[in-house]
C-alpha cells in the first residue's frame, strides 16, 4: 500500500468512527448531546433590527433508561467566548424547535425520537469564534460536544 491509500483509509477510519463517537455514554453521565452544526440566516421567527442569527443544530438526551421528567431538547443555552463562567451567555430567541433524530435512537444514545434541536442565538461578532452549548437537563447542566467554532 502506499502513502496516499494509507491515508485515504485512515481518514475514511476516522470519520466512521468519529460519528460513532457522537453517540457513545462516558460511564457514569446521565445527560449529553452533540452539536451537529451552526448555521446563519436560517431563523424562522421575527427579527427586529439588521440582526443576523446564529442557528445552532443537534441532540441532546437523558440516558437510556433514565427519566427526563419532560425537558425538552430545546432547553438549552448557548455561551460565546468560552464555556459557562468564562464565555459570555447569549440570549436563545424565541424560536425553539424540537427535531425528531431517528438516527441517535437507532444508534441506542436516546430512547425520545424527539431529541434533536435547532436554537437561534443574535450573532455576537462577524469574525469566527467559539460557541458552547448546554443542554439544561434534570440532572443539571452538560455542556455539549461536537462543533464550537464558526
Amino acid at each position: 500500500m502506499n502513502l496516499k491509500g494509507f491515508l485515504v483509509g485512515s481518514v475514511g477510519a476516522v470519520v466512521l468512527l468519529g460519528s460513532q463517537l457522537a453517540f457513545a455514554w462516558e460511564a457514569g453521565a446521565t445527560q449529553r448531546g452533540w452539536v451537529d452544526f451552526i448555521s446563519t440566516g436560517s431563523y424562522p421567527g421575527p427579527i427586529v433590527g439588521p440582526t443576523q442569527t446564529l442557528g445552532f443544530h443537534g441532540w441532546a438526551c437523558v440516558r437510556p433508561g433514565w427519566a427526563d421528567y419532560g425537558v425538552p431538547s430545546t432547553q438549552v443555552a448557548v455561551y460565546h467566548g468560552g464555556p459557562p463562567g468564562v464565555g459570555n451567555w447569549l440570549p436563545v430567541l424565541d424560536v425553539r424547535q424540537a427535531v425528531p433524530r431517528y438516527d441517535v435512537v437507532a444508534a441506542g444514545a436516546c430512547a425520545n425520537i424527539n431529541n434533536g434541536f435547532s436554537v437561534w442565538v443574535a450573532k455576537p461578532v462577524t469574525y469566527p469564534s467559539y460557541y458552547y452549548v448546554v443542554f439544561q437537563g434534570p440532572y443539571g447542566n452538560t455542556t455539549l460536544e461536537g462543533q464550537i467554532y464558526f
